[in-house]
């Protein structure tokens, strides 16, 4: 009787045990199926932030090149003495309108929301790069949203006060018509030099300023996921996404002197372009156009000029007052 009761309870336990180890199988197996599903929102939530940044780029290299001319315009009406010619036909109406333009990126943040909505459930392999979207999507998005809206609202009290206070505003601004008067007001008013100024230290330094850290953010973190997701092949065959091949920006490469005193080498890295200024660190480049791009080292406007045969005879940096043409010497 007792072998009989001994058997029944190793048979009992046995069965337990079985059950048990069933149990877990099926937990476990349910968890994994929980963390593809998790992992395939993460997936899901960083490609479209990859899309975003890839929209967000191309959009903001055209905002750059409308600053890059919005600084040179404001440096010749603050520098220069104007005269009666330089207001006449299409090149007037430019210098009148420059004082009272915004170009304002609305950055895409879909992709970014929807990685938030499930920031309990990101892996570790990504915490790198959470910190850098963060920065981007916080800290960058933040600053230009704040500088955007002090230089609206200059730009609004600046066109108020024409309104009110000059008889030729329709004619300048709906008509497109110069009258003397206004050329004067342009030409030598303090109230229009004062709003140049002010219109400067808050589009282009504060509001470029945050545009142009943003863009370098931008530029690496795509980069980066980029790699990390494997979309190499998909940047590569679709042509709405953003890529710079930096075999393209070969004319960029060479060595570039100001007379004696600073020169500039861009170079070519593992398909990644290079700016050194002096005996300074060597830091990224990145094209915005054909002819013209940005770096890491300050928030300058640059430029390639080719002459007529389509060979790169120098390169041109300006920011305000500041400016060089450099001859490219190899």
């Amino acid at each position: 009787m007792k072998n009989k009761t001994g058997k029944y309870l190793k048979y009992a336990i046995g069965e337990i045990v079985l059950v048990v180890i069933g149990i877990l199988i099926a937990l476990n197996v349910n968890n994994l199926n929980e963390n593809r599903k998790k992992d395939a929102k993460i997936i899901e939530a960083l490609k479209e932030i990859h899309r975003d940044l890839s929209e967000d780029i191309i959009e903001s290299n055209g905002w750059i090149s409308n600053y890059s001319r919005e600084d040179s315009i404001t440096n010749i009406l603050m520098s220069k003495k104007m005269s009666v010619d330089d207001f006449k036909g299409f090149q007037g109406l430019m210098y009148v309108s420059t004082a009272a333009s915004y170009y304002d990126l609305k950055i895409n943040s879909n992709g970014y929301e929807l990685l938030m909505e499930n920031s309990d459930n990101i892996p570790e392999k990504y915490q790198a790069l959470l910190k850098s979207l963060k920065k981007i999507y916080i800290n960058d998005k933040g600053s230009l949203d704040e500088s955007l809206k002090s230089s609206i609202d200059a730009i609004k009290d600046y066109i108020y006060h024409l309104k009110e206070n000059t008889p030729w505003f329709n004619e300048v601004f709906y008509n497109n018509t110069l009258t003397p008067n206004a050329i004067e007001f342009f030409r030598n008013d303090s109230y229009f030099k004062n709003h140049l100024t002010q219109y400067y230290l808050l589009s282009i330094g504060n509001y470029y300023g945050d545009l142009y850290q943003f863009r370098i953010d931008a530029e690496k973190s795509y980069e980066e996921l980029t790699n990390l997701l494997g979309l190499e092949d998909l940047v590569a065959s679709d042509s709405t996404y953003h890529k710079i091949h930096a075999k393209d920006y070969e004319h960029f490469l060479g060595t570039y002197k100001e007379d004696t005193t600073n020169t500039v080498i861009i170079s070519i890295e593992s398909n990644k372009l290079f700016y050194q200024w002096n005996d300074r660190e060597k830091v990224r480049l990145f094209p915005t156009t054909k002819g013209s791009f940005i770096h890491e080292l300050d928030p300058s406007f640059n430029s390639i000029q080719l002459d007529s045969t389509g060979k790169t005879i120098s390169h041109h940096w300006h920011t305000g007052k500041r400016q060089a043409l450099m001859k490219k010497t190899d």
